[in-house]
């Protein structure tokens, strides 16, 4: 609330001028999409209070079609988030979690809704699949998410390994060991890889420890100190040197239509890896096609799968390999997929196919900066600004994050909500909505605090 009102009056004259000055929304928009000349169907999108729900509900608003916007709400507030405000909204509903499946199902039907994109954060993927498979078994609308089998495989983590081996996909081994002898056998039989081994039960440590060790000795001795048995095992999973790479997918019918490539760190501390990212992606997206091309229907939703990267050293060359580690399905797996691909609507248009046509290209990251304004010497003084601050201060990284996390919404060039042609849904949910959910949560404190107090004061004059 303090952030809401020291920037309400910058964050209002942006709006004000946005609205007022066609050239200013001309400087800021930058390229639009073209116009293509199709059916106009329905879209609907759960979730338009987020990043996700409010970019694409534009982006399907400039290619001709109708959008209905659906937040889940808990508690209930009887005014609208941002992305509700937004001009490329037709139509908007807020539905409970209690009541969700049958919710999305009367909404859909009232609107003749074509194509469900579920993206809300509050709604698991086991929630979402459940409302596709009603949905799709009661209407002709198709949904962007698993169904619920598909989607127990993908969050069982042993159930997705055990369903990866079957497509002869690399994955990191795992070991259950009853012995030290095992221990060695394992080492011997891979000496190029690397693995953490760890007691099971309440007293296994956290990091585990690194096998092997840097000389053959040290492994021995660190083998040797260990209690293993079978009345008390160990795991050794194996670890991988370069570190981790994501890949997000859009996936209709077993056929990747988009991906993006992403990793959690900048590898800065292996400068190889820089020059491995077109190989890698290449490798990745070639996985990704093994595991899903046999799949059919089914296999129509988000995924973001986690990949290991690790090098093995021969005497000759060294060869980089992929291995899938794990996966995230549904809602928050299509958050950079829809930010960082160009009109990834044509992949969620194939799901209204009959027939599904295999060839034809992939849409793949963009790798230009996406620039929210267009006064690019505005953004790096912005930077600038940031760098110095953040040269001054102890913790820069932790600094940075909440910087970005509290500040950056208020300022117009770190803000991806905002847009020349839309600027309402970007100032109503910082200065209306958030302030206003701040005061019911805290509104909701005081009367939980107050009821406390007054049982405690009766149950002190019951007792006496």
């Amino acid at each position: 609330m303090l952030l809401s009102a020291l920037f309400i009056v910058i964050d209002t004259v942006i709006f004000i001028l946005l609205l007022v000055f066609p050239r200013a929304r001309a400087a800021v928009g930058g390229t639009p999409i073209p116009h293509r000349e199709i059916e106009h169907e329905t879209i609907l999108i759960s979730g338009i209070e987020t990043t996700t729900g409010l970019v694409l509900a534009r982006t399907w608003r400039e290619r001709g079609f109708r959008i209905v916007g659906v937040d889940v709400v808990d508690p209930y507030l009887p005014i609208r988030p941002g992305g509700g405000m937004s001009k490329s909204v037709a139509a908007y509903y807020q539905v409970s979690k209690d009541r969700y499946v049958s919710q999305i199902l009367d909404i859909v039907l009232r609107e003749e809704v074509a194509i469900w994109i579920p993206c809300s954060p509050k709604c698991s993927p086991a929630e979402d699949a459940a409302v596709k498979q009603v949905v799709e078994s009661r209407t002709a609308c198709k949904s962007i998410t698993f169904d619920p089998e598909m989607t127990a495989l993908l969050s069982d983590k042993q159930s997705f390994r055990e369903f990866l081996l079957s497509k002869h996909i690399p994955v990191p081994r795992h070991y259950q060991v009853n012995s030290r002898d095992s221990v060695h056998r394992i080492l011997n039989g891979a000496p190029t890889k690397s693995y953490i081994i760890r007691e099971i039960g309440p007293r296994a440590k956290r990091r585990g420890i690194t096998l092997p060790g840097r000389t053959l000795s040290s492994t021995y001795t660190t083998v040797s100190e260990l209690s293993i048995s079978k009345d008390s095992p160990w795991t050794m999973d194996q670890q991988t040197r370069l570190g981790v790479l994501w890949a997000d997918f859009l996936v209709i019918r077993g056929r990747v239509f988009s991906y993006h490539l992403w990793t959690e760190e900048r590898w800065a501390y292996h400068q190889k890896a820089l020059h491995l990212h077109q190989a890698l992606a290449s490798r990745a997206l070639r996985i990704i096609q093994q595991m899903t091309s046999q799949e059919g229907e089914r296999m129509t939703g988000h995924l973001s799968v986690k990949f290991l990267v690790d090098e093995e050293i021969e005497p000759t060359s060294v060869r980089y390999l992929l291995y899938v580690s794990d996966c995230v399905s549904g809602a928050r797996a299509a958050e950079k997929i829809v930010r960082h691909t160009q009109w990834p609507t044509e992949g969620y248009l194939a799901v209204l196919r009959p027939v599904l046509v295999l060839e034809g290209p992939i849409t793949q990251s963009d790798s230009r900066d996406p620039w929210i304004f267009g006064a690019q010497s505005l953004d790096v003084l912005a930077e600038w600004c940031l760098t110095c601050i953040l040269r001054a201060h102890d913790d820069q990284e932790r600094f940075q994050e909440r910087f970005q996390i509290e500040i950056g919404p208020y300022l117009f060039w770190k803000n991806t909500d905002l847009s020349a042609e839309d600027p309402l849904p970007w100032w109503w949910d910082l200065h209306v909505y958030r302030p206003l959910c701040e005061l019911w949560t805290l509104a909701k404190q005081v009367r939980t605090l107050i009821g406390r107090r007054v049982s405690s004061i009766d149950a002190i004059v019951t007792r006496s």
